[in-house]
């Protein structure tokens, strides 16, 4: 299995999807392009431009490393893997490998209905609505944390719910 993306590697979903896999006996390579940095939260508000020099290079280094890279059963992309998904699913394309993804939290909900840092009707909720859509509809399997989610995550980006599946939270168990 191949785990691939710019995925936040310190946020503990995806610790505990990591061990997870791990424990259960799973071959995990890792495609990691860290791109966000320690202030995802404040991206909204910072500059674009170096943001998007930096995924000028992290992006094509994703799409080499999924398609060139030893060939996976399964491409998984974590949390927030919204803007990865696409990349990452034309390379596993490629590759013959299903993409699935875990989308945990959609990029709309967290920055406008939850802590509303830009309105409903802007350009940028739009954008963020868009990423999670189109995330969702390329990825061949979608990872919600409760059925509510994925009845939600359903609803909210058109995918088929016959494409959700449900990987419970779970509490980091350092044993």
């Amino acid at each position: 299995m191949l785990v691939a993306g710019t995925f936040a590697a310190d946020y503990g979903r995806n610790r505990v999807v990591l061990r997870l896999l791990e424990r259960n006996g799973y071959d995990v390579r890792l495609a990691h392009f860290p791109l966000w940095g320690t202030s995802r939260h404040t991206l909204l508000d910072t500059s674009k431009w170096r943001l998007a020099r930096r995924a000028l290079t992290v992006y094509p280094r994703l799409f080499a490393a999924v398609l060139f890279g030893p060939r996976a059963d399964v491409v998984l992309v974590l949390y927030p893997g919204q803007l990865d998904v696409p990349v990452v699913k034309l390379a596993a394309l490629l590759r013959r490998a299903p993409v699935v993804f875990d989308v945990f939290i959609l990029l709309h909900e967290t920055a406008v209905a939850d802590r509303r840092l830009r309105a409903e009707r802007s350009a940028t909720a739009r954008l963020l609505a868009l990423a999670d859509r189109l995330a969702c509809r390329c990825a061949d399997v979608v990872l919600a944390d409760t059925p509510a989610d994925a009845e939600y995550f359903s609803r909210t980006t058109g995918v088929v719910r016959e494409r959700m599946r449900v990987l419970w939270v779970g509490g980091q168990a350092d044993l």
